[in-house]
Parts: structure tokens; C-alpha cells; sequence
């Protein structure tokens, strides 16, 4: 029976590898015995050279300060502070004015006009008046404050005024007489009676005109 063409051509292919690979086996193993014919060489390996690296070493190493922590007492607590007492407030006594003004009536009042010395008689456009006269007399008037240094130093005194009362009543002019010891006292009697006191003006025939009158003002403390 015959072989088809088809088998006939793998047989072929058979055939043809098992020579290929017969042929590559020849030439590895000549391959290999020249390697081995071939002299070696002695090969040293690669090492690298060493490098040296100057290392400085300071003489003296900078010593780094400690800190040293340090106990801190507990401070004292300070006590509670007391209390403080009721304070009864101290009320001061006002010391209470007493004065007096008692006005003493003068010979001879003054006209008005330029002032005319004591003792002269009284003229007035070259005649003289003649008929009855009525001196200035005091009125109800307000008190004189009491200065408050004078209060607080205790000092008291009386002091004598005259005082020239104008035909309206109103002082003109306040001199001292005799002083009380004491200036303030004396200044505090001056403006009181000088600003706010009013008069009887003192009259001549009925009519009013300008006249003295002299009075003391007491200044003195009431002690309870």
C-alpha cells in the first residue's frame, strides 16, 4: 500500500530536525573545548581606592551651661485683712454768734458835703442850723459771719466800729475804733456791717442827713 504524500512530507520534516539539532550539538561542544583550549589570564577584582578623611578633633569641647532649676518656696498667704470698724462721723458744733450793737448817740451829726472835723459846729452853705437833732440809731441787721479759721483757732474778741450812716440809711464808711485782737474779726465786722446793714438816718429839723454811730460786734464761740 502506498504512503500518502502527506505522511511522506512529516517523515521529511522528522528527518530534517533531527539533523538540525544533531549539527547545533556538534558545534556547542567545539565551542566549548576552545573555550577550554584558550590560556586564562589571572584576573584581579576591581577594589577601590580608600580615601582617608582628616578628622578634626577640637582641644577643648565648648561645655553647654545647665540650667539648674531651682526650688521656688511657696509664698506666705497673707492674713485676711480686719475688718474695719465702723466709723461714728463727727458732727461740729457751729459755734453760735453773740454780738451786741448798742448805738451811742454823737453831739453833732455831719452834714453832708466835705467832712468837717470833730468839735466844729455844723455848717452848711455858711449858716448854721439851729432846732432839735436826732442822732442815727441801729437797726435789726443780720449777724457778721464768723470766719472758719478763726472758729477752728478759738479766737474771739469784741470790736468797736463807728460808722458815718448817709441820709438813706445806708453806711457810707465803717472805721474801727478799737480791735478785737484779731484782723479776721475785725474784716468779717467791716464788710457785714459795710454790704448788708441798714440805719435810722439821723435827722435836723425832720429831715434826714448824714450821721456817725459807734457799736461793738462780739464775736465769741458758744461752748456746750
Amino acid at each position: 500500500m502506498p504512503i500518502p504524500l502527506v505522511q511522506r512530507f512529516h517523515l521529511h520534516e522528522l528527518r530534517w530536525d533531527h539533523s538540525a539539532a544533531l549539527a547545533l550539538a556538534v558545534f556547542g561542544n567545539a565551542f566549548v573545548l576552545l573555550l577550554l583550549a584558550v590560556p586564562r589570564g589571572d584576573f584581579d577584582p576591581y577594589i577601590p581606592p580608600l580615601v582617608e578623611e582628616s578628622v578634626v578633633i577640637p582641644d577643648e569641647i565648648e561645655k553647654v551651661p545647665v540650667t539648674q532649676q531651682i526650688a521656688v518656696p511657696d509664698l506666705p498667704v497673707p492674713p485676711p485683712l480686719p475688718t474695719p470698724a465702723e466709723v461714728t462721723p463727727v458732727v461740729e458744733q457751729v459755734p453760735v454768734v453773740e454780738f451786741s450793737a448798742v448805738p451811742i448817740p454823737i453831739s453833732e451829726p455831719i452834714a453832708t458835703g466835705p467832712s468837717i472835723p470833730e468839735g466844729l459846729p455844723l455848717q452848711t452853705q455858711g449858716a448854721v442850723q439851729a432846732g432839735p437833732t436826732g442822732s442815727a440809731s441801729y437797726l435789726l441787721n443780720p449777724d457778721p459771719p464768723y470766719p472758719s479759721l478763726a472758729k477752728r483757732r478759738g479766737w474771739e474778741g469784741t470790736v468797736m466800729l463807728r460808722v458815718l450812716v448817709g441820709a438813706d440809711g445806708r453806711p457810707r464808711e465803717v472805721r474801727v475804733l478799737r480791735s478785737s485782737g484779731h484782723s479776721i474779726l475785725d474784716t468779717s465786722a467791716q464788710d457785714q456791717v459795710l454790704n448788708r446793714w441798714r440805719f435810722q438816718p439821723a435827722t435836723r429839723d425832720g429831715i434826714a442827713i448824714d450821721g456817725w454811730v459807734e457799736f461793738p460786734v462780739e464775736f465769741r464761740i458758744q461752748r456746750f
